[in-house]
């Protein structure tokens, strides 16, 4: 069965039912590829995308200096510290 066809999984990651069905009914018209995947759909999904996103913003602006300590740990393993390493990589594994 695919996320598509499973709005509940949706509610899940904290979309509403009329949200997830009007984008399980939109996504699938705009790539057919039953591979396709757009976004991860995990516990935590929206603060991997913000930490990123703010990360990248950081050193495009310059006030981020990559150097490995910078880069290492990552800003996003507080995040999988938080939910469990294990529950979210079973999450992401079954997405």
């Amino acid at each position: 069965m695919s996320h598509f066809d499973n709005p509940e999984a949706w509610n899940q990651s904290g979309f509403s039912t009329e949200s997830a069905e009007g984008l399980s009914g939109d996504i699938p018209c705009r790539c057919p590829t039953p591979t396709c995947q757009y976004d991860i759909m995990i516990p935590g999904a929206s603060e991997y995308y913000w930490c990123s996103t703010a990360s990248v913003a950081s050193a495009v602006s310059g006030e981020l200096k990559p150097t490995r300590r910078s880069i290492w740990p990552p800003p996003t393993g507080k995040i999988t510290d938080r939910l469990g390493l294990d529950q979210q990589t079973a999450f992401y594994r079954a997405s």
